[in-house]
C-alpha cells in the first residue's frame, strides 16, 4: 500500500472523530510545549491493559473515553477549553482530578463479577498510576469484561459487559457488536489505523 493511499484510507475512516482527534493532539501539544501546565495526558496514553488478550475489550469498554484528557484541576481544563475555542481547534473532554466524583463498582455488578466466565472489572484490568484512579473509574465505571457473548447474555440486566472480542451488552439490555472498519482509539495514544500509515512509511523507507 502506498503512503498516500494509506494516509487517505486513515483520513476516510476517521469520519466524525477527526475533530476530536485534532483537539486531543492540540491539547497534548500544549502540554509538550509547556504552554499550559497541569495536562497529564489522554486516557489512552495513561492506561495500558495488564493482559494483551483484553486490549480490544478494554478499548470498547472505554469507548470515546480513551480520548478524554486528564488534567490536574478544573482551572487547567478551563484554560485548554478557552484555547481550543480561540483557535477553532475542535472539542475535547477533560477529566479534572480535583473535581471528579467517582465511586468504586457496587451492587449487582459485584455479584456478577464473581461468576464463571467473568474476567473482571475493566478498572482492575488496566495498569495506571494510582493518582488517576478517579479518572479511570469515571470512564469505565462498573463495566465488566467477560469471556463470551454467552456469558454476557446469562447476566444481562443492570450490568454493562464487554466481551473479549469487543461486543457490548449495556445495562439497559442494548447489545452492540458485529464487524467494523471504523476508527477506534488505541492504547499508547494512537488512533486506530495509524499502524496502516506506519507500515506504509516503513515500506517507503526500505
Amino acid at each position: 500500500m502506498s503512503l498516500v493511499r494509506a494516509r487517505g484510507e486513515l483520513e476516510n475512516r476517521s469520519g466524525s472523530t477527526t475533530g476530536m482527534a485534532r483537539a486531543v493532539k492540540a491539547v497534548l501539544d500544549l502540554r509538550d510545549s509547556g504552554e499550559v501546565r497541569g495536562i497529564l495526558g489522554s486516557m489512552s496514553e495513561l492506561c495500558t491493559p495488564k493482559d494483551s488478550r483484553d486490549e480490544e475489550a478494554l478499548a470498547y469498554a472505554m469507548g470515546g473515553g480513551m480520548n478524554s484528557i486528564v488534567v490536574r484541576d478544573d482551572e487547567t481544563a478551563s484554560q485548554c477549553i478557552s484555547w481550543l475555542r480561540r483557535n477553532k481547534a475542535g472539542r475535547a473532554t477533560f477529566l479534572p482530578l480535583n473535581r471528579l466524583q467517582s465511586r468504586r463498582p457496587g451492587g449487582r455488578s459485584v455479584m456478577v463479577s464473581r461468576q464463571p466466565g467473568v474476567v473482571g472489572f475493566a478498572s482492575d484490568l488496566l495498569d495506571y498510576d494510582n493518582s488517576i484512579e478517579l479518572a479511570v473509574i469515571n470512564v469505565v465505571r462498573d463495566t465488566l469484561i467477560v469471556e463470551s457473548m454467552d456469558v454476557a447474555r446469562r447476566h444481562m440486566g443492570g450490568v454493562r459487559m464487554v466481551t473479549r472480542t469487543g461486543s457490548v451488552v449495556e445495562g439497559s439490555g442494548a447489545m452492540v457488536g458485529g464487524s467494523t472498519r471504523t476508527n477506534r482509539p488505541q492504547f499508547g495514544g494512537k488512533m486506530a489505523g495509524s499502524s496502516v500509515v506506519e507500515k506504509a512509511e516503513a515500506d517507503v523507507d526500505r
